[in-house]
């Protein structure tokens, strides 16, 4: 995603702007709540997605994928809880009581498209276990995957007030990229980024550590080298549609769409992709699209177009 994203822009003729741009005071920076430089925007940015993406797959792996939906289902509510407090506007932070009553609505009609019809194969959502449930660390973890897309979405549409929503969207990707590359080394290859930090700090000081820093770099290679060939044409082919597809054109969506309409109405918008990873399924791996999820997703678009569409035509009105 980062690297598509960076040849559109090179291909654009568009050049990121110099590390070294003047910089307001910091103290006129606290007051707005965002900072003016874009490769901060985009460090904050790349690091909530980064840690809402590990805490989401950390979390998927003890908690069922109908629980892990309703909990990640809270994002809902948890974005306009963050814009009350961490929007860079009055505005922003004064959330409408109809975007509030929206967003719930949309937690649970959520939750419900989320139960089966049927509960033969799988067992429905409940709440049997009390707070030892709610508590687990697996919904624990989901839940900070919650909070932290809430936040992401939230602190973008602060920053596209005063950000080019291309050089944002390119920025992000790449340091969320930098981050993911740097914790899926330091979980799965601790000895060679050891190896490394060790040779940083005692560079030249010993050709033991520095023949200890090539080996375990050999070795990392070596196996990236092995990942790579067993990738088939049409794997490798699936991985660029998906990451320039579903990646990269998503990312520059959002932030163009997102300077248009607030980050509280944008996850309205958002709730509805349920409705669409469905029909997906249903056209392409030819699943059945049940009851509750025929129910549900109807009840999203009604919540979705009166909440924000209803809402814009008053003031169009008005």
């Amino acid at each position: 995603m980062a690297i598509a994203s960076v040849s559109a822009l090179g291909l654009s003729g568009r050049g990121l702007p110099s590390f070294n741009a003047p910089e307001e005071p910091w103290s006129e920076q606290l007051d707005k709540r965002i900072p003016a430089s874009l490769y901060a925007c985009a460090i904050e940015l790349g690091l909530l997605g980064f840690i809402g993406t590990l805490c989401n797959a950390s979390g998927l792996q003890t908690v069922s994928a109908l629980q892990g939906g309703i909990f990640l289902s809270f994002i809902n509510v948890f974005t306009p809880t963050v814009s009350s407090f961490a929007g860079a506007t009055e505005k922003e932070r004064n959330v409408p009581s109809n975007i509030w009553i929206g967003s719930a609505s949309a937690l649970a009609v959520s939750a419900f498209a989320l139960i089966p019809d049927e509960a033969q194969g799988s067992e429905p959502f409940s709440l049997s276990g009390g707070l030892d449930t709610i508590l687990s660390p697996g919904a624990l973890l989901l839940l900070g995957a919650a909070l932290s897309f809430s936040s992401a979405k939230v602190r973008l549409g602060a920053h596209l007030g005063s950000q080019d929503p291309e050089f944002l969207a390119v920025t992000r990707l790449v340091v969320q990229f930098l981050f993911a590359l740097i914790g899926f080394l330091a979980l799965d290859e601790p000895e060679a980024v050891g190896a490394a930090v060790s040779g940083l700090f005692h560079s030249g000081s010993s050709s033991s550590s520095s023949g200890l820093v090539d080996g375990e770099t050999s070795n990392l290679l070596t196996g990236a080298a092995t990942w790579a060939s067993s990738v088939s044409p049409r794997q490798a082919t699936l991985i660029v549609v998906s990451a320039i597809a579903s990646g990269t054109g998503a990312t520059w969506l959002q932030a163009q769409g997102q300077r248009q309409v607030p980050a509280t109405e944008a996850q309205l918008i958002y709730s509805l992709t349920p409705i669409f990873s469905a029909l997906w399924a249903f056209l392409l791996l030819n699943e059945p699209i049940s009851l509750h999820e025929t129910a549900g997703g109807a009840g999203l678009i009604a919540v979705a177009y009166i909440t924000v569409g209803g809402g814009r035509g008053k003031q169009a009105e008005r």
